[in-house]
């Protein structure tokens, strides 16, 4: 039979590694500027993102 505190042990253990994952994938999202939050691959929450180009410089030589 398992010993109850090794099992409780192991699940906080677990718990906390779930909670420094996604810690680390919202501080990784900050960084990256994208503060959209997606749900089974729908977007529920952020700004419609536009991507602006410059012009392209032409090189005079």
């Amino acid at each position: 039979m398992r010993d109850p505190e090794r099992v409780r042990r192991s699940n906080r253990l677990l718990i906390v590694i779930v909670i420094l994952m996604l810690l680390y994938g919202i501080i990784n999202r900050m960084q990256s500027g994208n503060d959209s939050i997606y749900l089974f691959g729908y977007k529920i929450y952020g700004t419609e993102q536009t991507s602006e180009t410059a012009p392209e410089q032409e090189d005079t030589k």
